[in-house]
């Protein structure tokens, strides 16, 4: 009976660390269902129980340093804290499907990110980021892409491995230039790029088909490039607070337009009189 017992048991745990090792991704919606831990020694109590660790308001300055005890946790929420580096043990929880660390004092992104294989969201906004390491085009399965409020001068040309990528907000950071690698972003709907310093786009921003959403307001762009009339399923697009004279001359083709902003460019009483009758169905501000 012991001998027994004992083979069920190790049958046991092998199944419960299989299973831990093959867990699937979930959805948002399906992480709802999950019980959010906001007290650390009960998590830790309950390790392989916890699904969503949160550790906002924390006060914390440093991340608890055993966080890969937690094999089964698929969201990881940091926010509002004092926190001023991530450890790599972050990226030691072989689950972890959802990253939050907003309004900390990070200031650099771990190379070790490329560890969690299974991430869909990274929100690191508000921080002190200086860079984004070339490893985050190694996480094949990312969705969201959040790092807005930070001093990111570019995104690495790695960053356009990110074919799962549908969302990618950039917004206030310090940018002259999109990588030239975005337009392979295949899965790209919404980009949101305003408050930097950006004095172009990149030629291929027209192969980004499924792109619905884009704000590049308040840059400095003077010229955006034809390719993107082909952007076909493109409903959004803001762009004010620019130095744009003229928009692509087959601008007609964007039929799906719905609403475009070129408040605060240079654009004549003429040209907004053009661009109006190319774009009859489009809610246009200028």
């Amino acid at each position: 009976m012991i001998f027994r017992n004992a083979i069920l048991l190790t049958f046991l745990l092998l199944t419960t660390t299989f299973v831990s090792a093959q867990m699937e991704l979930v959805t948002r919606n399906q992480l709802q269902v999950h019980t959010r831990y906001t007290r650390y020694k009960l998590a830790e109590d309950e390790a392989n129980q916890v699904r969503r660790l949160d550790l906002s308001f924390h006060e914390l300055f440093a991340l608890p340093p055993n966080l890969q005890i937690f094999k089964n946790c698929l969201e990881l929420n940091f926010n509002m804290n004092k926190v001023t580096e991530m450890p790599d043990v972050v990226f030691k929880m072989p689950n972890l499907q959802y990253l939050a660390g907003q309004k900390n004092l990070l200031s650099v992104f771990p190379k070790s990110v490329d560890n969690a294989q299974s991430l869909q969201e990274i929100d690191l906004s508000w921080n002190r980021l200086g860079a984004v390491p070339h490893e985050i085009g190694n996480l094949s399965n990312l969705r969201v892409l959040i790092l807005n409020n930070n001093y990111i001068k570019a995104l690495p040309y790695e960053a356009g491995q990110l074919k799962k990528l549908e969302e990618l907000n950039m917004s206030t950071n310090q940018m002259e230039h999109l990588t030239s690698s975005l337009g392979q972003m295949e899965s790209l709907k919404r980009i949101n790029a305003s408050f930097n310093f950006l004095k172009d786009l990149p030629t291929n921003i027209g192969e980004l088909k499924k792109l619905e959403w884009a704000d590049f307001s308040v840059n400095a762009i003077e010229t955006l490039p034809d390719s993107i009339v082909y952007c076909e399923n493109l409903k959004y697009l803001d762009l004010h607070g620019n130095k744009l004279k003229a928009l692509p001359a087959e601008i007609a083709k964007m039929r799906n337009l719905k609403e475009l902003n070129l408040k605060r460019n240079k654009f004549t009483p003429k040209q907004q009189a053009y661009i109006e009758s190319k774009l009859p169905y489009c809610k246009i501000y200028f």
